[in-house]
């Protein structure tokens, strides 16, 4: 078990130091994919578009949001 431990630390070294120049990307990536961001910015562009996909966007982020409190519970 040691061994698969290890493995994970130099594959989380390793892609830190190959992926160090596109910092920000994953940061706004990060930003993009918070449940708060979905309704904040997805959320009123998919309504103003397509009603019922809004709506759906809307049910999806709440669910998101609760299984996130379940789980971490």
């Amino acid at each position: 078990m040691e061994t698969v431990y290890r493995q994970g630390v130099q594959m989380a070294e390793e892609l830190q130091r190959r992926t160090r120049s596109y910092e920000g990307f994953w940061l706004i990536a990060s930003h993009l994919g918070d449940p708060k961001a979905a309704v904040l910015l997805v959320f009123p562009l998919v309504f103003y578009t397509h009603r019922r996909t809004g709506i759906a966007v809307l049910w999806v982020t709440a669910l998101a949001e609760w299984l996130n409190l379940v789980f971490k519970w």
